[in-house]
């Protein structure tokens, strides 16, 4: 089998999307419509090459001026002018007659500076400027094959970007049928901003990640964050560790026989005010206790919010924190992409090295984001999280207050291995709150439900009265036994409330 050498892009996220790289001596063709960011991407590969990866790089423009060219990429962070300096790069602009004329020109202008600099890159911005030498579509495709031909033969792997008009379509152009790599770059708006695409929608001889990936333009040029794909392994064949990962709080850690199994992962689902954040909170300080370092993600407060709500948990919160034991997180559903969003908390928890993570809460992406792409997302980060060995809490807020339908907005809870619900309870004339695992894989747990109460140091289990008798009753005691209100026979069954539906977790 004929092994093809590929070489990595440099641009960050990119060669993830290209499974390593690009074919060494293939053309790449980057189209979109104006402001996209075609030529910050060519930007980013030709210095990518050039000051880290040892392939020298010649950008090539038709339009700007090579003092146009330096600030660009000077705004990016990037010195072009130190680089051509120590004959590592070139900008060269040219007219796309004269272009043409080098192609088979005895002596070439391009040609020599590109043995100046040894070059391995070269971009060529706008290569839809050929239009005005070459009008017929059949004559600029064999135009542009002659181009590509001529800088391959000086062993150059070959960029071309094409400007396409606001109303004509990606991807039918003479330049893409010759191109072995078409990537089109699409800016749209979705809310209340706008978002950069990147997609590979041509690859000849080679695999890549399908599907639209978001990218961002600043410092450091493009970023590319992959678009987050089901993977090939089942959240719950991931091998559990033996021990436990306890929350710290008595009653329901014997509730759970020593805690939550290493490299599980809890739903902890609850209505407003019933303690998720807190109780989550503990979970993360106990194991800082135990030299664990915890990672909280939060979606609805800020960073050092979350850190000073804690104080009240533990005093010296401080010191975790900076021991590296406690790191907040602060994440927008509305502000960045979702993609992106599991980049940084992937790259937070290799920083900090966490060994727990609390996700505060789920239920924010569920307000955002259609059924199909929520259940993706819950998917691929459920699947990194427990194939990178962490403990992970995940809270969901329920919206009634006492009778609850499901515990997740889309059926998302059998992907999740352990539930563990905190709901109100009205007795009387007051609301009290009670405690239940509603599901632990793998493991055994305790089934009765417990009542609790919110203290300044946390939640505490309230301990079973052992001179309340609790009746051993059975199940043949019972009708409307697959109903919310199972009955004592001989007693009238509560009617539904009209309208209410089937639940279901």
């Amino acid at each position: 089998m004929v092994q093809r050498r590929m070489y990595p892009t440099g641009v960050p996220g990119l060669d993830e999307i290209l499974l390593g790289g690009f074919l060494f001596g293939r053309s790449v063709m980057i189209e979109g419509y104006t402001g996209t960011g075609k030529t910050v991407l060519g930007l980013s590969l030709i210095y990518a090459g050039a000051a880290e990866l040892g392939e020298n790089g010649v950008f090539v423009t038709f339009e700007q001026l090579p003092e146009t060219v330096y600030q660009d990429a000077l705004s990016l962070g990037w010195d072009f002018r130190a680089l051509e300096r120590a004959n590592k790069l070139r900008v060269i602009f040219v007219s796309p007659a004269t272009m043409v004329e080098e192609i088979t020109a005895q002596i070439s202008k391009i040609a020599e500076m590109i043995g100046e600099v040894d070059a391995r890159r070269l971009f060529i911005d706008g290569i839809n400027m050929l239009e005005t030498v070459e009008r017929d579509p059949f004559m600029r495709r064999q135009l542009i094959d002659r181009v590509l031909a001529a800088f391959r033969r000086e062993g150059l792997n070959v960029y071309l970007s094409r400007e396409k008009p606001e109303l004509a379509p990606l991807g039918t152009t003479p330049e893409s049928y010759i191109a072995d790599t078409v990537i089109q770059l699409t800016y749209v708006q979705q809310h209340n901003r706008r978002i950069r695409y990147l997609e590979v929608v041509k690859s000849r001889g080679q695999e890549v990640l399908t599907g639209l990936h978001t990218f961002t333009v600043g410092k450091g040029g493009v970023t590319v964050f992959p678009r987050q794909k089901m993977p090939g392994v089942q959240p719950e064949l991931v091998v559990f560790g033996a021990d436990r990962a306890a929350f710290g709080v008595p009653g329901l850690d014997e509730m759970l026989h020593g805690g939550l199994l290493r490299r599980s992962s809890t739903l902890l689902a609850g209505s407003s005010g019933t303690g998720k954040t807190i109780l989550s909170m503990q979970f993360l300080l106990h194991g800082a206790k135990l030299g664990e370092p915890g990672l909280f993600v939060t979606m609805e407060e800020p960073a050092v919010q979350i850190i000073a709500n804690a104080e009240s948990l533990a005093p010296d919160v401080q010191k975790v924190v900076d021991a590296g034991l406690l790191t907040a997180l602060q994440l927008s559903p509305l502000e960045t992409d979702i993609n992106q969003q599991i980049v940084m908390v992937r790259e937070k928890m290799r920083a900090v090295n966490a060994k727990r993570l609390v996700f505060d809460s789920l239920s924010n992406y569920a307000d955002v984001l259609p059924e199909v792409d929520y259940k993706e997302y819950v998917y691929a980060l459920l699947s990194f999280v427990k194939g990178s060995g962490i403990t992970a809490v995940f809270t969901e807020e329920i919206r009634e207050l006492t009778e609850v339908e499901k515990v997740t907005p889309f059926g998302t809870s059998y992907l999740l291995d352990n539930i563990i619900m905190l709901r109100f309870v009205e007795l009387a004339n007051s609301l009290r709150r009670a405690i239940v695992i509603l599901k632990t894989r793998n493991t055994a747990h305790a089934s009765d439900i417990r009542e609790y109460v919110i203290k300044p140091e946390g939640l505490e289990i309230l301990p079973l009265d052992p001179n309340v008798p609790v009746p051993v009753l059975s199940l043949q005691q019972y009708s409307h036994i697959l109903t919310p209100f199972p009955t004592l026979f001989g007693q009238q069954a509560p009617s539904r409330p009209r309208g209410s539906r089937g639940r279901k977790a």
